[in-house]
């Protein structure tokens, strides 16, 4: 980007627009060294009309006025995609079997609303790694290193992934406007509230959590991932403008 709009070390991230109520998801805008920028933007899969167009959505962003002042007179250097294993920890699978085990960002250790998943992922290595050693010392082969299991639901990767306020349906809450207020998030992945509303959600969340709530709002989500598609026009995307 020029000169002028580069900000080395600025981190942006947003919720939300233009995705709409139905579909939750943001962006991130990373100002690197050497006047370069990560600009970015995560759809969630669980989107109900079933015509949203993830690449489409990013454009649209791109074309807000604060981003695409920031990109206009830039040079594209690179571009990829991916798919997160976002699902939180509600989500994570058995990690171990016989013989193997599922380790960083495949197990979905990812912490939604920092959009960090790489100290979970080196932490969950070492887990490995000191298993597998654990095991080949005293003989072991082919089995299952359930202690693996164990460590990250105990460790630091369960302690920063197992707090309320880290899961994914807290962030659509916020992205999709079903929470009327602002807010951010510290260092650790909390809300940072402002506003009545926001410290209530919170306070009800702490105590749900204290009562094993965690589990009660998840069992109440019970139907298919076809059931939350809608019956919905196609959207009439504008062509992008090389943005």
């Amino acid at each position: 980007v020029k000169p002028e709009k580069h900000k080395e070390g600025s981190v942006l991230h947003t919720m939300g627009w233009p995705l709409g109520g139905e579909a939750g998801g943001g962006s991130f805008i990373y100002h690197l060294d050497n006047n370069q920028v990560y600009v970015g933007f995560v759809v969630h899969l669980n989107y109900a009309n079933p015509h949203l167009f993830p690449y489409m959505e990013f454009q649209r962003f791109k074309h807000h006025p604060m981003i695409a002042d920031l990109l206009e007179g830039g040079k594209r250097v690179a571009y990829g995609a991916r798919a997160i294993v976002e699902g939180g920890w509600q989500s994570r699978p058995k990690m171990s079997f016989p013989g193997g085990l599922i380790v960083g960002c495949s197990a979905g250790l990812v912490n939604v609303p920092r959009i960090k998943g790489n100290h979970n992922a080196m932490l969950s290595g070492i887990a490995a790694a000191e298993a597998a050693d654990r095991a080949l010392k005293v003989g072991r082969a082919a089995d299952t290193l359930s202690d693996y299991d164990r460590e990250l639901h105990e460790g630091e990767v369960g302690a920063d992934l197992r707090n309320p306020t880290a899961a994914h349906d807290d962030v659509r809450a916020v992205a999709t406007g079903r929470v009327k207020t602002v807010c951010a998030t510290d260092d650790k992945g909390r809300w940072v509230p402002h506003g009545l509303k926001m410290r209530r959600l919170r306070a009800l969340g702490k105590a749900l959590s204290e009562l094993g709530g965690v589990g009660l709002w998840i069992s109440l989500w019970v139907r298919g991932d076809a059931g939350g598609l809608s019956e919905v026009k196609d959207f009439n995307y504008t062509i992008p403008e090389g943005v």
